[in-house]
């Protein structure tokens, strides 16, 4: 099983049986803390870089253990095969 450190949103949005929309709605609420990768360009009106979430504030959000979400993106990451 690899090891997981940072999950992207629609990870997140996977664990939490949840659509995307859901996930930048708790971003933008502050109900989730999450990493932005990359540095800020000073020139650019939108910070578009990617963000990433801790996988340890995800299971603290989720009410879970860290290895519950472990083991569910195995879970997912192996039911998407195409």
């Amino acid at each position: 099983m690899p090891s997981f450190s940072h999950l992207t949103s629609q990870d997140f949005a996977n664990v939490a049986h949840v659509s995307r929309r859901t996930v930048k709605r708790w971003m933008d609420c502050g109900e989730i803390d999450y990493v932005k990768l990359g540095r800020r360009h000073s020139n650019r009106v939108r910070d578009n870089r990617p963000v990433r979430f801790r996988i340890g504030d995800v299971a603290k959000f989720l009410g879970v253990t860290v290895e519950d979400v472990r083991e569910a993106l195995a879970t997912t990451e192996g039911g998407e095969q195409k």
